[in-house]
């Protein structure tokens, strides 16, 4: 198994993740969290 050709797929799901805390942290009153979530996700974008 080649770790590599699985490394997009795992970005995407880190992205995913990082989406989903993100409007978590928005619905329980914690905008800076979310903030640094997105930012997290535009990080893992730029590795693609």
């Amino acid at each position: 198994m080649n770790p590599i050709k699985h490394l997009p797929n795992f970005i995407t799901s880190l992205n995913l993740l990082c989406g989903c805390l993100a409007i978590l942290s928005l619905a329980i009153g914690n905008p800076l969290d979310a903030a640094y979530l997105v930012i997290a996700a535009v990080c893992h974008i730029r590795f693609l």
